[in-house]
């Protein structure tokens, strides 16, 4: 069988023509079966496509082949009767067909055996793909929740530090309450006490008696930001921040935010820290006119 031949028998097989034709350079004119074991064998391979460079001065079309003129007559021989018989076996139209059934059967199978190699690799890529994918997911649910407790955190902070606050400024009202009615009751008790003393006794005491007077309440008019107007009589020893407190209870004007108070005659801007000092030590007392202004507007 000369070499084109040989080479069409394997693509008439189902090989692919330049793998036919590698597989036939490779054997050396050994006949159609020996290149299909090597196809067989090496269809696999990384370099099956890469061009073969056969041996100086072989080409398919040659009739001669050096690497079978090297063999020993022995070889030769047995070779030929090889070629010979495997001829007759080609020409043989059943015998063809029914190897090229099994070749076929057997490319079929490596390429099923191929195809789900293939896409067991495709499924563990997939997997581990979507597996990396939870991770992340995961990770950044974390992140998102410890975020979200932190948040939550500063919010209870904030509002429990606000109670406090209130609680504070509620307590230090009712006990300048508690002040004012047991003053107000000794001040009553000392009345009658004086009036049941003799005349050269109660002269003696008001000689000595300061002349500097201490008012005991502090009578305000507070002017919100609409014009309207809330009129509060408290004790002078309470704090600015009652007056404050009594404000945002009492205020219907709609305003929520936080605010400042001001007094126009004379001009003073209430400041944080003037909130805990007594209405008495800030001059606002018997009387006085503060005026509420939004932190906004100013």
């Amino acid at each position: 069988m000369s070499s084109q031949s040989g080479v069409d028998t394997l693509v008439e097989m189902g090989f692919l023509r330049n793998r036919a034709e590698k597989a036939w350079l490779k054997m050396g004119d050994r006949g159609v079966q020996a290149a299909m074991e090597w196809l067989l064998e090496h269809n696999d391979d990384p370099d099956i496509d890469e061009p073969y460079q056969p041996p100086q001065g072989y080409r398919l079309d040659s009739k001669s082949n050096p690497a079978a003129a090297e063999e020993p007559p022995a070889e030769r021989e047995s070779s030929q009767g090889d070629l010979a018989a495997e001829t007759k076996q080609v020409l043989t139209e059943e015998e063809k067909a029914e190897k090229l059934r099994k070749i076929q059967e057997k490319i079929k199978q490596r390429r099923q055996e191929q195809e789900a190699e293939d896409k067991k690799r495709q499924i563990e890529a997939e997997i581990q793909r979507r597996k990396s994918g939870q991770d992340i997911n995961k990770i950044k649910a974390d992140i998102q929740w410890k975020e979200a407790q932190r948040q939550a955190e500063i919010r209870r902070r904030e509002k429990l530090d606000d109670h406090k606050a209130r609680q504070r400024v509620k307590e230090q009202i009712a006990r300048d309450r508690a002040d004012k009615k047991a003053r107000e009751e000794r001040e009553k008790e000392e009345k009658r006490l004086g009036a049941s003393l003799p005349i050269a006794t109660t002269s003696a005491t008001t000689a000595t008696s300061p002349v500097k007077k201490e008012h005991t309440h502090a009578r305000l008019q507070l002017r919100l930001p609409n014009g309207s107007a809330l009129v509060q009589q408290f004790s002078a020893k309470e704090p600015l921040a009652a007056v404050k407190l009594f404000i945002e209870i009492n205020r219907k004007d709609g305003n929520t935010g936080p605010f400042d108070l001001i007094t126009a005659f004379p001009k003073r801007h209430f400041s944080d820290e003037e909130m805990n000092m007594s209405l008495q030590s800030l001059d606002l007392t018997p009387s006085a006119v503060l005026t509420v202004v939004n932190k906004l507007q100013q």
